[in-house]
Formats: C-alpha cells, sequence, structure tokens
C-alpha cells in the first residue's frame, strides 16, 4: 500500500458519455438525499482550488518517489497501524483461542504491515504473500524474519501477468513479443484462505506498468480474480478502494452485497484527508451466482484491457457503466445503503480538510 501510486485501483480509462451520465446521476441522488455528502463534496471542492492542498499532495509524492530507509520503516509502521485499527473496528482476525488454522493471503504484500497485523493477534496463523519484486519496482518487505519464519511464505511476481489464473492461458501467440512476460503459474494453487487483503495499486516505480492507462484497471481485476479464487466460503476480503461516491465502487459495492455482508472503514489520520477507504466483506459465499458471475465479468475485463494494453488486437469497446444501470441501483434500497455506508468516511474526509486547508479561510473559521 505504502508508495507511489499512479492511479487508484478503480480509475478507469477517459471516461465515456454513459459513464460520465452514470456519475452525474449518483452525485446528484447523493446530494439530494444526504447533507453530509453535499457539506463534503462543498469543502472538496474549495480544496481542489487550493495551491496548499497542491503542494501537500506534491509533496507525499514526492517523498514516496524517493524512500529512504527511515521512511519506509514509517510507511510499514503506518501500515501496522491501520492493521490494529481495522482490527478493533471489524474483527477480522480471530484469537488464538478460537483457531490456531487461518490462512491469510495478502495480495500486493509489501511492505507487509497487514501480515504484521495478523501474526501480532493470532500467532498460529499462515500468511501467504504476493508481491512484487523489488527490481521491477516493487516494495521492499520489511515483515520480521519472513524468509525464515515457517508461518510465512512469500511469492514474488507481477500478478497482472498470471494469464492462467486470470482465465486466459496462451493469451498471446508464441511469436508476440510480449509472450514472455505472461506466466501459467497459478500461485498457493488450491488454497482456501480465511482472510484476504487486495492492497495493491499501480507504482511509478513499476517501470513495465507507469505508462499504461490500462494497468490500473488490470491490477484491480488480478487482485479480484485471485481472492475469489482462493477464499474459503465464510471468509472475509479486504478491499483498499478510492471514492465511494464513484460509480465504478458504488457497482462493486453492490456486486458483493449480493454473496457477503458488507461494510466500508477509513483509517485515521492516515486517509483522513484522502478519498481512500476499505471495503471489508465478511461471510462470502464465492460459489454463489452473484460471486461467479463477478468472477466471469473480472475475468473478461482483465482480457480486454490486457489485449488493449499489449496491442495484439482491437477487442470490442468495453461496456461503461450505464444512467440506466445507475439509476436502477440507487432506486433500490441499495441507495440508502450507500448512503449509510458512505457518510461516516465522508465526514471524517471533509473535517480533516478543513483542519489542513481550511483553517485559516476566514468563512470557515468557527
Amino acid at each position: 500500500m505504502a508508495g507511489p501510486p499512479v492511479s487508484s485501483l478503480t480509475q478507469d480509462d477517459i471516461p465515456t458519455a454513459d459513464e460520465e451520465n452514470a456519475t452525474k446521476i449518483l452525485d446528484s441522488y447523493l446530494q439530494e438525499k444526504s447533507p453530509t455528502f453535499s457539506a463534503f463534496r462543498a469543502i472538496q471542492k474549495i480544496v481542489w482550488q487550493s495551491p496548499a492542498a497542491d503542494k501537500h499532495f506534491l509533496k507525499q509524492r514526492e517523498a514516496a518517489d524517493s524512500a529512504t530507509p527511515a521512511l519506509k520503516k514509517h510507511f510499514f509502521g503506518m501500515m501496522r497501524g491501520i492493521g490494529d485499527q481495522l482490527q478493533a473496528a471489524k474483527h477480522i482476525i480471530p484469537p488464538p483461542r478460537e483457531t490456531k488454522s487461518f490462512k491469510v493471503l495478502d495480495i500486493c504484500m509489501a511492505p507487509g504491515g497487514y501480515s504484521a497485523t495478523v501474526l501480532k493477534y493470532n500467532k498460529y496463523s499462515r500468511i501467504y504473500g504476493l508481491s512484487l519484486p523489488e527490481e521491477e519496482g516493487g516494495h521492499q518487505i520489511l515483515l520480521q524474519n519472513w524468509r525464515k519464519d515457517p508461518r510465512v511464505q512469500i511469492l514474488q511476481m507481477d500478478i497482472t501477468m498470471l494469464s492462467t489464473e486470470l482465465g486466459c492461458p496462451n493469451l498471446l501467440p508464441p511469436d508476440n513479443p510480449a509472450a514472455s512476460q505472461f506466466f501459467d503459474c497459478k500461485p498457493f494453487d488450491g488454497l482456501e484462505a480465511d482472510l484476504i487483503f487486495c492492497d495493491g495499486q499501480v507504482l511509478r516505480t513499476h517501470e513495465r506498468a507507469v505508462d499504461s492507462k490500462f494497468e490500473a484497471s488490470r491490477l484491480t481485476s488480478a487482485q479480484l480474480i485471485i481472492a475469489l479464487q482462493r477464499i474459503k466460503k465464510g471468509g472475509a476480503i479486504v478491499i483498499l478502494l478510492h471514492r465511494v461516491n464513484s460509480p465504478q465502487n458504488v457497482v462493486l459495492l453492490h456486486s458483493f452485497s449480493q454473496f457477503a455482508e458488507i461494510d466500508l472503514f477509513k483509517p485515521t489520520p492516515s486517509h483522513a484527508t484522502r478519498s481512500s477507504f476499505y471495503l471489508v466483506a465478511k461471510n462470502l459465499d464465492p460459489t454463489s451466482s452473484g460471486a461467479c458471475n463477478m468472477l466471469e465479468d473480472l475475468k473478461s475485463s482483465w482480457k480486454r484491457k490486457t489485449l488493449q494494453a499489449f496491442n495484439d488486437e482491437s477487442p470490442k469497446v468495453e461496456q461503461a457503466i450505464s444512467g440506466t444501470e445507475m439509476r436502477d441501483i440507487l432506486e433500490s434500497s441499495f441507495g440508502e445503503r450507500v448512503i449509510s455506508l458512505g457518510e461516516p468516511l465522508w465526514k471524517i474526509q471533509k473535517e480533516a480538510l478543513e483542519r489542513k486547508f481550511l483553517r485559516e479561510t476566514p468563512k470557515h473559521r468557527n
């Protein structure tokens, strides 16, 4: 998680007219139904015009790009702190007295703060980690003694290139120059994890991916495909996302709600001013029709975006989220659910933005 992302998990390509329409419908609905959201948006728009905010977030990106050993340790500690908050709020890790067989898959693991949190609360846990190699731009793994700890097994690879795992063996013909970059392996095949973390973001330090406008979508799909194919029935998945009020995330939350108990969590202070939050999906049923449909959609999306990214062919245009689809979701009971889930997060971010950037603005002084 810690490090220089180039985009959020849910950021897609240039929005189509349908996507823009869905965004307008969602924004209008939330502003009409939720005073909390309206107040947040008003403050957010002011902050977007603030040179101080631009300077602050630029400084954060620059620090992440050239992280010193001390800063890397800080990021690791921050992730452990987020893990502590997650555990306190959502109770995702059972204590040793309840189970001595707790399996955790940590996708995009490095530096390893969440795995450290798991071992802190249940020393009998088994950790299975997937992480981008450092030589490809990935983060250093800082989990203590991870190479020798029998409870920990980490595979270092680019998960967006696991064509067989992601449902597309022999995606490119052998004579394609990019074919050798894809892998046939299926990491931790047969694993049924109790808990899975999906915390990856595209990194500016990842040379292959940094110039690809498709990479954020490919990484999103890859993480969720692996998670849905490794989670046990009744297990939990924790997913880092950005902007509750994006059409893509509303559709994602709605889809997960069909086969899991969902809740949202925003850690403070590390994520307070940011749009980032965590989806916590518990008691999943990966065999349900909703989960199976999501899995197939994710595989199709990964294939389309990958073929576009590697210029092998021009696939059909991916269907965007339509205004009609968004309206149908919002007019069902799920529209009210989005508000109840999102309001605590918008309140946190609004107050944090005010404290950070507007405390000296006369109109916003108490």
